[in-house]
């Protein structure tokens, strides 16, 4: 895997508040995992207010957030598109501080989206 280009790790972390790496992969684990149980935490957000780019779980199974779509996700890259409903709520996989860093705008050298999430039709 190739790293980010110095200016956009640079830009990353500025708009993730933090300094040092460390302190990223900390705050990141923490948003990730139950300090408790030590499984997977979700997290409970509002459809309409997710970025392109943030995933959830919608009955079960992962779905990429894309315009006023969601993709499902597979091996094989996303497939099936369901509507992104007004008002419904799913459980959020993507970390929080991710989901800002998304909202502000993230555009990097690497690509954001697999290039079969705009085969899947999403607009």
């Amino acid at each position: 895997m190739r790293p980010l280009p110095p200016e956009d790790y640079n830009r990353f972390r500025a708009l993730i508040g933090e300094e040092r790496a460390v302190a990223i992969d900390e705050r990141l684990h923490a948003e990730r995992v139950d300090p408790d149980t030590r499984s997977h935490r979700l997290h409970e957000a509002l459809l309409d207010e997710l970025p392109d780019g943030a995933h959830v779980l919608v009955d079960g199974v992962p779905r990429l957030v894309l315009g006023d779509a969601l993709l499902t996700w597979t091996p094989g890259g996303y497939t099936a598109r369901l509507p992104r409903r007004a008002g419904a709520t799913a459980a959020l996989i993507t970390p929080p501080s991710l989901v800002s860093v998304l909202r502000s705008g993230w555009e990097g050298a690497v690509p954001l989206l697999h290039g079969s999430a705009t085969a899947a039709g999403a607009t």
